[in-house]
């Protein structure tokens, strides 16, 4: 039995780990490649949790945007961060 316990959180430890690569490898492509021209001039946020096929993003006018991967880590682009609502943007 502590064999196993053991097992388990060794096991979700290399996850977290793993998980924490990943987001930080995606943060570094995100920032270095898909917005590099654009960095200096746009907010850049990130979903706090990793998105799943089953998840929708629901934009501020009601539109339903579909996640279209298993799993992913969402990004929101603000492309002009001192204007009011109702302006460009982006997910990513």
């Amino acid at each position: 039995m502590k064999k196993q316990i053991f097992l388990s959180l060794c096991l979700l430890m290399a996850l977290t780990v793993h998980s924490q690569s990943w987001r930080t490898e995606a943060d570094s492509l995100m920032l270095n490649h898909v917005l590099a021209d654009k960095v200096s001039y746009v907010d850049i946020y990130t979903f706090p949790e990793m998105l799943t096929s089953t998840d929708t993003i629901f934009s501020v006018d009601g539109y339903a945007i579909p996640v279209p991967y298993t799993n992913c880590i969402g990004y929101f682009v603000n492309l002009m961060p001192f204007a009011n609502w109702a302006h460009p943007c982006k997910y990513c």
